[in-house]
């Protein structure tokens, strides 16, 4: 039998290992305590991005301030120099480079924000306010996150948390924002003429967002500064720009440039309108492995380029109608590519319409017309390895050749013979061959190609 003193001394064994668990599992739950307190301050106090701060303008706001409040209130409120909880006030001056004077700022992220943008006006110093943004910030995560199809609208006042004075506010607020699942951001522009607005397009996810004017002819964006683009992506992402004009009136400007890998997926409904003058005036210009996807029809005036894809870069449009000035007016080179199944190009006094160098590429589907006013060198030329593929109705006016071909490079067109029309010295040069063969010079071989 087991003497009860054996049984004693397991039970007080037993006993004795229960208390030691519940000492180990109060232990356990300390640490996951203080685990999550130091979780939630670390999150509590965050530092946001800190760019530049800019005026409504879009210019950098060069020494002036900001006025901190809790949203919605004149009530002031701090932010931090640091995670630890330094307080920063909550009156920040600006540098000279429109940056905090003391760094970065950590924003509380237990409420809102209320931030007054001031610029300094003389060097007193007085500060006049410049742009209000209101509710500012992270509560719970889900103010500064977009899980659904969210509008915005920039409609010259910015009288709420998603209305904006300028497309450059609207933008600075969407930085603020993380876009996650299937959410997707749409600004709006009301109609009305939008002067001078140095937009930075930048945002992570900027491929859910679309920039959409309320019409053509009525939302307009004016650059007047010499040799700068209207809009301007530099390594941005967009979903769609649409239904705008975008006008500069300077000289040596672009309408809309895309470059150092920029990408937007659609470009639909959009006049770019220039001013004339020689090169480099450019429409749209898509460089150093950038993409415009796809987009409908694209309305260019009075630019030197109408269109260029450069260095690797692409363009997938459905149609192109506009007038160029000089230089040519569809431009695709260094192993660049550019696919528009219709383009017609009226009025023009260029060198040439489609000039395709550098092996690259261009490819006009269903009709080509392209007319000048003066005499060009040539309206469709390709060269140094490049390759332009015209099929469907094809119709040159007033050139002193139609189409061109040499250093290796080949045009290809349709079994419907083109329509040359004022043409001063011959149709094709090398002469077209409708078996296929090639022609040229043995140095520099060329081909020009018609179905048959």
């Amino acid at each position: 039998m087991v003497s009860k003193r054996r049984i004693y001394k397991s039970y007080r064994k037993c006993v004795t290992a229960r208390r030691k668990l519940r000492e180990k599992n109060k232990q356990l739950q300390r640490t996951v305590e203080q685990l999550v307190k130091d979780l939630m301050m670390a999150n509590r106090i965050q530092a946001h991005p800190n760019p530049p701060y800019l005026k409504s303008d879009g210019s950098l706001n060069a020494l002036g301030q900001l006025k901190l409040y809790e949203a919605g209130t004149s009530t002031a409120k701090i932010a931090y120099t640091d995670a630890t909880g330094t307080s920063y006030g909550s009156t920040i001056d600006l540098d000279a480079s429109a940056l905090p004077e003391n760094g970065p700022i950590f924003w509380d992220n237990d409420n809102l924000y209320k931030v007054e943008v001031y610029t300094r006006t003389d060097s007193v110093p007085t500060y006049a306010l410049d742009y209000t943004v209101d509710n500012f910030g992270i509560t719970g995560g889900s103010e500064n996150t977009i899980s659904t199809a969210v509008s915005w609208t920039v409609d010259g006042v910015g009288a709420s948390s998603t209305t904006f004075a300028t497309l450059t506010l609207a933008m600075v607020a969407a930085r603020t924002k993380v876009i996650l699942g299937n959410g997707t951001l749409t600004i709006t522009v009301n109609d009305g003429t939008y002067t001078d607005e140095t937009i930075d397009f930048t945002h992570p996810q900027g491929r859910y967002i679309t920039i959409s004017g309320e019409s053509q002819a009525g939302t307009i964006f004016v650059n007047t500064s010499a040799s700068t683009p209207v809009f301007n992506l530099n390594n941005d992402t967009l979903a769609s720009i649409n239904t705008m004009t975008l006008k500069h009136t300077g000289t040596n400007g672009y309408g809309l440039r895309l470059y150092n890998g920029a990408w937007l997926n659609n470009l639909t409904a959009v006049t770019l309108s220039g001013v004339g003058g020689s090169t480099p005036q450019i429409g749209l210009e898509v460089d150093n492995k950038s993409t415009v996807g796809s987009g409908a029809t694209l309305s260019v005036s009075t630019f030197a380029t109408s269109i260029s894809a450069s260095d690797r870069s692409h363009i997938a449009l459905t149609a192109v109608v506009g007038t160029i000035t000089s230089g040519s007016s569809i431009v695709a080179t260094k192993r660049s590519s550019i696919i528009i199944p219709t383009v017609t190009v009226t009025a023009g006094t260029g060198t040439n319409i489609l000039l395709a160098g550098t092996k690259s590429f261009i490819s006009i589907a269903t009709a080509f017309s392209g007319t000048n006013t003066s005499t060009g060198t040539a309206g469709v030329a390709s060269t140094t390895g490049a390759h332009i593929d015209i099929a469907g109705t094809f119709v040159i006016v007033n050139f002193t050749h139609g189409i061109t071909a040499d250093k290796f490079g080949t045009v290809q067109i349709g079994d419907t013979t083109p329509t040359f029309t004022s043409i001063g010295t011959a149709n094709y040069s090398p002469a077209a061959d409708t078996i296929k063969s090639v022609t040229g010079g043995s140095a520099d071989t060329a081909l020009i190609i018609q179905d048959t």
